[in-house]
């Protein structure tokens, strides 16, 4: 499944959240992986166990943008045991503008 595009500009930092709901499940996690070249996690660890049960939550990450680039994704993947749900969300960071005088 893959969400809108995020847009970012270097050095921007921007909360990402993801709504996770389950129904008797056992041992459910989230993980949120970045490519670290372009993207650093600045809150929240990447990994997350949520419990087991039934339950919604929302998990919050903020990531900070590092370096521009096109074509980029954050994968979010909910797991119950082997059973992984994965969101990609499309990512585009600009570079930094400029000012001149």
């Amino acid at each position: 499944m893959e969400g809108p595009e995020l847009i970012l500009s270097v050095g921007e930092i921007q909360s990402v959240s993801v709504r996770v709901v389950a129904k008797d499940c056992r041992e459910v996690s989230v993980k949120f992986q970045v490519d670290e070249r372009h993207l650093e996690i600045v809150s929240e660890p990447a990994e997350r166990d949520l419990g087991a049960g039934t339950f919604e939550r929302i998990v919050d990450w903020r990531l900070r943008a590092r370096k521009p680039g096109d074509k980029l994704s954050v994968e979010i993947m909910a797991t119950e045991g082997a059973a992984p749900r994965v969101v990609m969300l499309p990512v585009r960071i600009l570079p930094m503008p400029q000012l001149e005088g």
